[in-house]
């Protein structure tokens, strides 16, 4: 029972954030801003409820194709998985600085641009933001 319980509750989430991510898109479009987006890894119930209730090519590859948007799933890049998360969706603090190293150059590789116009280019710059 705990498990049926805990796959609705990922399903409530997940609808509630594709239902977000639309208006955001929606929004984003208004003002031409361009998204990279990014499936972090999961372990545990979590992933396990997720892997069984929403299958990838429904979810995640119907969200990028439908959103025109390029994406990173963390299952395609090595670097991005065999991280420490305690808490199934939350990083240890000792992998956060690694992942994000790890994601940046995985973004890089994805899309260069975007990375180019997030990043800043001067100490300066990133205090400005």
């Amino acid at each position: 029972m705990l498990f049926n319980s805990l796959t609705f509750l990922v399903f409530v989430a997940w609808v509630l954030a594709v239902q977000l991510r639309a208006i955001i898109r929606a929004m984003m479009r208004v003002h031409d801003v361009q998204a990279l987006l990014v499936r972090h890894p999961g372990t545990g119930l979590l992933l396990t409820g997720e892997d069984r209730g929403f299958a990838r090519a429904a979810t995640w590859d119907m969200l990028l194709q439908r959103a025109g948007e390029k994406g990173i799933h963390y299952a395609d890049h090595p670097g991005l998985q065999g991280y420490d998360i305690p808490e199934w969706s939350h990083l240890s603090a000792s992998e956060a600085l690694r992942y994000t190293a790890a994601l940046h150059g995985v973004a890089a590789r994805v899309d260069p641009q975007f990375v180019r116009r997030a990043t800043p280019a001067t100490p300066a710059e990133a205090r400005q933001r």
